[in-house]
């Protein structure tokens, strides 16, 4: 990925996989933070994804294990 932004009309950007765009942000870090933030590698992707909470762990989890999930992606993009 460029990094760069792109702006195209819906029905041509209908197909872009979200999962490859870049992050609107990094993760948070931060050394005695109350969130607890890491990476989980979901079989499904081939590839680790951050997570910043242990909801967010656990919702990675559940779409991982679903047949019928095709994407996931930490920090997506913005869509306007």
């Amino acid at each position: 990925m460029s990094g760069e932004r792109v702006r195209v009309p819906l029905a041509e950007g209908w197909s872009a996989r979200f999962e490859e765009a870049e992050p609107v942000r990094g993760f948070r870090w931060d050394k005695g933070a109350r969130g607890f933030a890491g990476w989980y590698y979901a079989v499904s992707a081939g590839d680790l994804i951050g997570f910043e909470s242990w909801l967010e762990r656990d919702r990675l989890i559940l779409l991982d294990r679903d047949p019928d999930v095709v994407g996931v992606a930490s920090q997506p993009f913005r869509l306007h």
